[in-house]
C-alpha cells in the first residue's frame, strides 16, 4: 500500500512575475490579434444590427359620469389594467399584426403598457396610459402603436358613445321645444 503525501497548505510559494512578463512579451502578437478580432467583431455586430424604433400612443380613458354628472360610473375606462388586457388579447394582436405587416410574436415582444410618467393616480381617477411598441421598421411600429390605441378606445368607449347619443337626442328635443315656443311667441305677438 502506498502512502500519499498530503500537500502543505501553509507553505508559501513564490510567484515569478519575471517569467510571466517574458512569456507575454514573447507572444505579444497574440494580444494584438485578440484586440483586432474583438474590434472587428464589435464593428460587424453594430453595423449589422438593425435599428430599433419605439412608437408611443398616449391614452386618456376618461372618467365616465352619470348623465347628471354627479357620480363616476365604474367600467372599463376606470380600470387602468384594461389597456394592458386589451393590447395583449389574442384577437387584437392578430388583427393589428395583420394590418401593419408584423408577426404576432414581434408585436407581442415589442408591446408594453404603463402609466404615463409624472401621472398621479388617485382613487376614482383613471391615469394617462402609454402604449409603446418597439421594433422595426419605423412605419410599421408607429402604425402598430396607433392601431393598438384605436383598439383600446373602441373597447372602452361604448358608455361614452351611448351618452353622446343620448345627449344628442336631448339637444334635438330641446331644439324642437325652442322652435315650438318661438312659433307660439310669434303667434301671440301677431
Amino acid at each position: 500500500m502506498t502512502t500519499r503525501s498530503r500537500p502543505d497548505v501553509d507553505a508559501e510559494e513564490e510567484i515569478d512575475l519575471a517569467s510571466w512578463v517574458s512569456a507575454i512579451a514573447a507572444r505579444w502578437w497574440l494580444l494584438l490579434v485578440g484586440l483586432v478580432a474583438g474590434l472587428a467583431l464589435g464593428w460587424v455586430l453594430s453595423v449589422g444590427a438593425g435599428e430599433v424604433y419605439r412608437a408611443q400612443a398616449l391614452l386618456y380613458l376618461g372618467e365616465p359620469l352619470t348623465p347628471s354628472g354627479g357620480a363616476q360610473v365604474q367600467g372599463l375606462a376606470t380600470n387602468p389594467s384594461t389597456v394592458r388586457e386589451i393590447t395583449r388579447s389574442e384577437a387584437v394582436v392578430q388583427r393589428v399584426a395583420r394590418t401593419v405587416g408584423l408577426t404576432p410574436a414581434e408585436l407581442r415582444r415589442g408591446t408594453s403598457v404603463q402609466a404615463a410618467s409624472g401621472n398621479v393616480s388617485r382613487a376614482g381617477q383613471t391615469p394617462l396610459v402609454n402604449v409603446s411598441v418597439k421594433g422595426e421598421p419605423r412605419r410599421k411600429v408607429a402604425q402598430a402603436a396607433n392601431e393598438l390605441a384605436k383598439a383600446v378606445v373602441q373597447r372602452v368607449s361604448p358608455y361614452v358613445d351611448a351618452k353622446i347619443a343620448t345627449l344628442k337626442v336631448q339637444i334635438a328635443s330641446a331644439g324642437d321645444e325652442i322652435s315650438s315656443l318661438d312659433a307660439r311667441i310669434d303667434a301671440a305677438t301677431a
